[in-house]
């Protein structure tokens, strides 16, 4: 078994047994598009006022919390995978 292989069972595994962090990490991960297409269209919509800038600040918080909140999710993962891979190391070729 490669590693690569390894890595995808792992992952299988992992989603099978956090199925409610899979998901938030994938409505974040996924997500923080829409603050910043949210942020593009207040910005090509025209002159600025304290509304569309008020707008912007707010998409920006939202967009780094959900990136903070994957990133966060995504480094426990990693660091269960490391626990696997050494527990696994004798299934590598």
């Amino acid at each position: 078994m490669t590693k690569r292989e390894l890595r995808n069972e792992f992952n299988e595994q992992w989603k099978k047994e956090n199925p409610g962090k899979y998901i938030v990490w994938l409505v974040c991960y996924i997500g923080d598009i829409i603050p910043l297409v949210v942020m593009l269209l207040q910005l090509l919509g025209g002159g600025l006022n304290d509304k569309k800038v008020g707008t912007i600040a707010v998409c920006l918080v939202v967009a780094f919390v959900m990136m903070i909140i994957s990133a966060i999710i995504k480094l426990e993962q990693n660091k269960d995978w490391k626990a696997y891979l050494e527990k696994n190391q004798n299934r590598l070729k």
